[in-house]
């Protein structure tokens, strides 16, 4: 039951014994994995766009961000939405737990990145502690045009003025406060207006680019964390047996869109993969 709950089968089950013992090793391993791939999550995701998101993300505002992800109360939010936070007698010790678990899977299949990538929505969450309408604007020119939003900050008496200037669009988005943040927060959010009004919003295969059929599991959970879709829900069942080995059946749904897809193979991991391939190509399609 655990591992169902976890989306995650340990082929060395000690490990798992000793993550829901709360192994004390287990519950440090984790809490450095964990760390280190928020720290690796804030550098790909805000840093690399170019030295302006080092001036429009206060490093004490990301930081901020970093440790409430990080923090107790929001590990065992998370045990609560895997359903186990009642395996261990203490409430307040499932926070442990996760962290006993992403240490025991890291060890059974040394690759905690994509377990994490496709079971949590930590970039999602990072990105709505900072600034939303700022991270779609970022989106939306890198998606239309490779490159980044150019905005200049002046201030006078006090006052901090900014305006905001997009590719592709001849209006520019003006902000003003006593706060440098929040003179730039509200000229991404008078832009980002602008272009839901004028229905100028990217288009999924902007986000995405053409399915791919080796990294489309990827594509669909980046179109889910990024609010373009419903979660995708994998309904993997043992379909029989064929010449002594087991046929796994994969389903795939997308609340809003009709079409389900369904493949077969002796691999679940490709049947997965298959299904998510025919869904992606029709999601593409029916935009």
């Amino acid at each position: 039951m655990v591992e169902e709950n976890i989306k995650y089968e340990f082929k060395n089950k000690i490990l798992l014994n000793e993550a829901t013992s709360l192994n004390k090793e287990l519950v440090i391993l984790g809490e450095s994995l964990l760390s280190s791939y928020l720290n690796e999550l804030i550098a790909n995701n805000l840093i690399y766009v170019d030295e302006q998101i080092k001036y429009f993300y206060d490093e004490i505002e990301i930081n901020n961000a970093r440790i409430k992800l990080l923090a107790n109360d929001n590990l065992v939010l998370l045990t609560k939405k895997l359903k186990i936070d009642d395996i261990v007698d203490e409430y307040e010790k499932n926070a442990d737990l996760l962290k006993a678990l992403i240490g025991a899977i890291y060890l059974d299949s040394k690759d905690i990145k994509n377990y994490l990538d496709y079971n949590f929505s930590f970039e999602k969450d990072l990105l709505l502690e900072l600034d939303i309408n700022s991270r779609h604007i970022f989106d939306w020119e890198k998606g239309k045009f490779k490159s980044i939003p150019n905005y200049d900050i002046t201030k006078e008496n006090d006052i901090y003025f900014v305006k905001l200037k997009l590719d592709g669009i001849d209006t520019l988005f003006e902000g003003s406060s006593t706060s440098k943040i929040k003179a730039l927060s509200i000229s991404f959010e008078n832009a980002y207006n602008y272009i839901v009004s004028n229905k100028l919003e990217l288009k999924l295969k902007d986000v995405v680019g053409h399915a791919d059929n080796e990294n489309c599991i990827s594509q669909l959970q980046e179109l889910w964390e990024k609010g373009y879709i419903n979660e995708p829900i994998y309904k993997i069942t043992l379909k029989g047996t064929v010449n002594g080995m087991d046929l796994w059946k994969c389903r795939i749904l997308v609340d809003g869109y009709k079409e389900t897809f369904s493949f077969s193979d002796s691999s679940k991991k490709k049947a997965k993969r298959l299904a998510a391939y025919e869904m992606l190509k029709y999601i593409l399609e029916e935009e």
